[in-house]
């Protein structure tokens, strides 16, 4: 081609030194990880919601809503807290009713036809570690905003 290979080198070094993530390859696995694991919260909470809805109650007083990443499940979460506070329960239907959008309630079906995450006996401690997650998230939220205010 009658390129020296040196140059060539010489470009992919240039281009890379500009397009690829500088960081600690761990930390790039953390960060993967960690949005895996909001996911997962997302989908675990509304599982749970659905097939324990007494759950809902000491969650919400929590602040659950912190361990929802994804918008959908938002979406459902906001319907589904919207009807358990003004109907003390949620009946599928009124939720699959109010739901915006395909994806929102095919999301809600597959939590609902999926079998509970938790069984009967360990709901309360799947409940407790939630709490736990919270706080963890509350503390390094308050961190942060100390640090920005210069308090620390």
């Amino acid at each position: 081609m009658g390129i020296a290979e040196s140059a060539v080198r010489a470009e992919l070094r240039n281009w890379q030194a500009h397009h690829f993530w500088k960081g600690n390859k761990n930390d790039l696995g953390k960060r993967l990880s960690a949005s895996k694991a909001k996911k997962t919260d997302d989908l675990h909470l509304l599982n749970l919601f659905i097939h324990n809805p007494s759950a809902m109650d000491r969650l919400l007083k929590h602040g659950c809503k912190v361990l929802l990443s994804d918008p959908i499940v938002v979406g459902i979460f906001d319907s589904m807290f919207e009807i358990y506070t003004s109907k003390g329960g949620i009946p599928s239907g009124d939720i699959l009713e109010k739901l915006e959008g395909d994806p929102a309630r095919e999301r809600f079906r597959e939590a609902m036809l999926s079998p509970p995450i938790y069984p009967h006996e360990m709901v309360e401690q799947a409940v407790n570690e939630f709490e736990a997650k919270i706080d963890k998230i509350k503390m390094s939220e308050s961190i942060s905003r100390a640090r920005e205010q210069g308090d620390m």
